[in-house]
């Protein structure tokens, strides 16, 4: 059996190790762009700002691959998939027939309009490179030009952030909308993470629909839509990613915002699979296609779509969470919290410095954003599981 996975990442990694373990006479490769072995993500913030040794934030060494005989191809860009004659086609011309292909690509980042040097996206360990080393440089400047602007407000934003913060760098957020997380949250929600920015001494700037970096080749700050230029050394971007879908569309695989899948992770073509942050898959318990792009939810993938290719065909119905803190403000979304499905979003609890929200949909509660009281955590989680209306 012959096993090829399109994405080197938690995902793509986690469904060759159980392949692996299936199978032991498979052949498995794994076609990665990126030149490092698998690394934690989730760990790059804490390297950015020392807390973990740059060593530490790789999950599997070079040794790894060579002892669970999986063919690693680093630094690789898939030019082509052939579904009809079963074969992938790579940047060198070789091409890779296979039994089972699984597409495990992750997302692509949304840039910024220009990204002069100066410019910081946090996807990579590259990225993350990219930032110590500018960090190092904004250091030695004088100190009114220590400076940091950060454009969007999402989980990389809040990531800046706190970056940012351990840096002692003056930082103003400029956000599209009227807050963090604008078409997820509610007013309370918002407010709530506001406050916090604000009193921790972060400038939040809401409703600025259009940001330019400015500087030529090194950047010198953020334009807004009225002219505005804030002064900045270094900015860090997160605006959230997208499909690259011009090679799977190609291929016949559907997609819409990511590679459509059912709960089994099976594609619209015949032993085509996805896994990971781009797959947008039919959730059995949240009754929805659903694209989620955090690391549990890519990690428990690959292990499920493995069990789906090796024969063992298992429904994917785990309910993910993901947490974040904003400069010690702790910040949970569960299941699903897109308002456009929800029926309704009510609050279960709001204080001065806490918001719970619980969404519904058909009476049941299908998600919760949890800010700063998490309490009900485990208690959401599996009302969401046991497809309740009420904790």
């Amino acid at each position: 059996m012959q096993y090829v996975i399109i994405g080197g990442g938690i995902a793509g990694t986690t469904a060759a190790e159980e392949l692996r373990k299936a199978d032991e006479m498979a052949e498995i490769t794994i076609i990665d762009e990126e030149a490092h072995a698998c690394y934690s993500r989730v760990l790059l913030p804490h390297y950015i700002t020392g807390k973990v040794l740059r060593d530490k934030v790789f999950l599997r060494s070079e040794k790894w691959y060579v002892e669970q005989r999986i063919e690693r191809l680093a630094g690789t860009i898939v030019t082509g998939i052939d579904t009809k004659n079963n074969f992938v086609t790579i940047h060198t011309g070789r091409e890779l027939p296979y039994d089972k292909l699984l597409l495990a690509t992750g997302g692509q980042l949304n840039l910024a309009v220009t990204d002069p040097k100066g410019v910081c996206y946090l996807q990579t360990l590259d990225d993350a490179d990219g930032i110590v080393a500018r960090l190092a440089e904004v250091k030695r400047l004088p100190v009114p030009q220590q400076r940091a602007v950060i454009i969007g407000g999402g989980f990389i934003s809040l990531e800046f952030i706190n970056i940012f913060a351990q840096f002692n760098l003056p930082t103003t957020v400029v956000l599209r909308g009227d807050g963090f997380w604008s078409r997820v949250l509610s007013t309370q929600a918002k407010e709530v993470l506001a406050r916090q920015a604000v009193n921790k001494g972060v400038q939040v700037l809401t409703g600025q629909r259009e940001v330019l970096s400015v500087g030529e080749s090194e950047v010198s700050g953020v334009q807004l839509g009225d002219g505005t230029v804030l002064p900045a050394s270094i900015v860090g971007v997160g605006l959230g990613t997208h499909a690259d879908k011009s090679l799977f569309e190609e291929a016949g695989v559907l997609m819409k915002s990511g590679i459509l899948a059912n709960s089994y992770l099976e594609t619209n073509v015949p032993n085509v699979y996805a896994a990971g942050d781009a797959a947008e898959f039919e959730h059995p318990l949240l009754g929805r296609q659903m694209h989620i792009g955090n690391w549990l939810n890519a990690q428990m993938q690959g292990k499920a779509v493995a069990k789906t290719m090796t024969g063992e065909r298992t429904e994917f119905s785990l309910v993910s969470s993901y947490s974040t803190n904003l400069l010690g403000l702790h910040v949970v979304f569960i299941g699903d919290t897109n308002r456009e499905f929800a029926g309704e979003v009510r609050s279960h609890k709001a204080t001065e410095t806490s918001s719970v929200d619980l969404y519904t949909r058909n009476d049941k509660i299908v998600g919760a954003v949890l800010v700063g009281d998490l309490v009900d955590r485990a208690a959401i989680t599996k009302a969401i599981q046991e497809q309740r209306s009420t904790l």
